[in-house]
């Protein structure tokens, strides 16, 4: 039988247990291939002793129905079992062909029916695997091992597979077959069940650099690396394989067979918590990401804000994020605006700086400013105290080239004409500075010279009096 009468038989299978069971033929009441139902009798560590239709006793090894936990029977129980041999010594029976007993006969049987055999991959060989089936040793084309090529270790594990060859030399088997039947089902099912949008579970079968890939009814989805949450944090390494996870799907393709889906969107969106974060509070944050003009820091899974590079520190000019941030950082921010419709929220780094801003005034003062940088219009400068400001090229007292005349870092004295703390600027001049100085030192003259002029007077009038006296 070909893999392609195995999906045609059984349209309404979807495991591997039910192509294995229903592809028996019924022969007579005791030939080898026959299933049968049986009542165990009695159980032992090596044999357990099984009624056949209250007609006869067989033998099953109890290595097939031994658990972790004990076994997967109890004496009285009824199963289904197939006949594996029937000899002089009595009949033999078992529930997966190549896990318990195991005739020449059987093996001729399941290769004439088209049967499931069960089997161990015993290692790597030239061209393929060496498969145990029972006592007998099969082979398996790399080709054959799955439906396509995969990172996926076999040895060690254990798989049903079809006999596509059976000579006195060779066994030659499949699990492509049986993995392409199976799925040939489950997509005649699964084209009634699975529709784009459709919230569906499925477990974790393998992963890729780019995803993970989910097993749905027997049929694989692939969850995109940007579908796997809303954190940018989290790897594909937190997924395990056989982890069950719930997904919506993204798209369907049956014709390629393929399916997309996404666990985030599974998910609620996160910005349904923002009510618990207000406008002027502080917060843990991890950095996220890194531009040229500022960070982006995750408040809580899925909910990121900005950090402009000038909101990196309130005391010194910031030129590069790298100088202060790296990917991963664990910080506190303050939130200065939230615009939920937008999903926007504008952050600052707290690290532990007082803001110089914040209830101080600079106006009409006199200062020392370091020159920051120098352009064609003026310069930026900033305060001891971390307050940045403006000198316009017009409020400056040297007249030449100012790229000359003024240098980066250099520490400039000027006078402060206009101070805004909302926007957290100033503006500073060098001219009205000087003009400040000029009107002092006049006032200064002005006032020594009236004082002098004063004590001229009084020292004359003291005199015409001493000479009165005298007189």
């Amino acid at each position: 039988m070909k893999a392609s009468q195995i999906g045609k038989n059984h349209s309404d299978s979807n495991e591997f247990t039910e192509l294995f069971n229903s592809s028996f033929s019924t022969i007579n009441e005791t030939t080898s291939g026959q299933k049968v139902k049986g009542i165990i009798t009695s159980i032992s560590s090596d044999t357990t002793l099984v009624d056949i239709n209250g007609k006869s006793e067989a033998f099953l090894m109890t290595a097939e129905i031994k658990t972790k936990d004990g076994y997967a029977y109890k004496t009285g129980d009824s199963a289904d079992f197939y006949i594996a041999e029937t000899s002089p010594k009595g009949i033999f029976l078992t529930q997966k062909i190549g896990k318990g007993y195991m005739s020449p006969s059987l093996f001729s049987i399941a290769y004439r029916e088209g049967i499931p055999v069960y089997g161990t991959v015993d290692a790597e060989v030239k061209g393929g695997y060496r498969i145990s089936v029972g006592s007998q040793s099969a082979f398996c084309p790399f080709s054959q091992i799955d439906m396509k090529k995969t990172d996926s270790v076999y040895t060690g594990k254990s798989f049903y597979f079809l006999i596509n060859e059976l000579t006195s030399s060779n066994i030659i088997v499949s699990r492509r077959s049986l993995l392409e039947a199976k799925q040939s089902l489950a997509i005649e099912k699964l084209k009634t069940e699975i529709s784009e949008g459709k919230i569906v579970s499925g477990r974790i079968t393998r992963k890729a650099d780019f995803g993970i890939f989910i097993d749905i009814g027997g049929i694989e989805a692939l969850i995109p690396k940007s579908e796997l949450s809303f954190s940018r944090f989290t790897t594909i390494d937190a997924f395990h394989e056989t982890d069950l996870v719930t997904a919506k799907i993204l798209s369907v393709d049956w014709q390629n067979r393929k399916l997309s889906a996404s666990l985030k969107q599974a998910l609620d969106n996160p910005w349904k918590k923002i009510t618990g974060f207000q406008k002027g509070g502080v917060y843990p944050a991890r950095i996220s990401n890194i531009i040229k003009h500022g960070a982006f820091a995750e408040i809580s899974e899925g909910i990121e804000g900005f950090i402009h590079i000038s909101k990196l520190s309130y005391t010194k000019k910031v030129n590069k994020v790298e100088d202060i941030l790296s990917i991963g950082d664990k910080v506190n921010v303050s939130i200065e605006e939230i615009d939920e419709a937008a999903k926007k929220i504008s952050l600052s780094l707290e690290n532990g700086e007082s803001d110089p801003w914040k209830d101080c005034d600079v106006a009409s003062k006199t200062e020392t400013a370091v020159i920051e940088s120098v352009s064609s219009s003026g310069l930026s400068v900033r305060l001891s105290s971390g307050m940045e400001g403006f000198v316009p090229k017009s409020q400056l007292s040297k007249k030449g080239d100012i790229f000359k005349d003024y240098t980066k870092d250099s520490e400039i004295k000027i006078f402060i004409t206009e101070a805004d703390n909302s926007k957290r600027r100033f503006i500073g001049s060098e001219k009205e500075l000087e003009l400040i100085e000029e009107r002092r030192e006049v006032e200064k003259y002005i006032t020594e010279k009236e004082e002098a002029s004063s004590s001229a007077s009084l020292a004359s009038l003291l005199g015409d009096k001493l000479k009165d006296f005298a007189k």
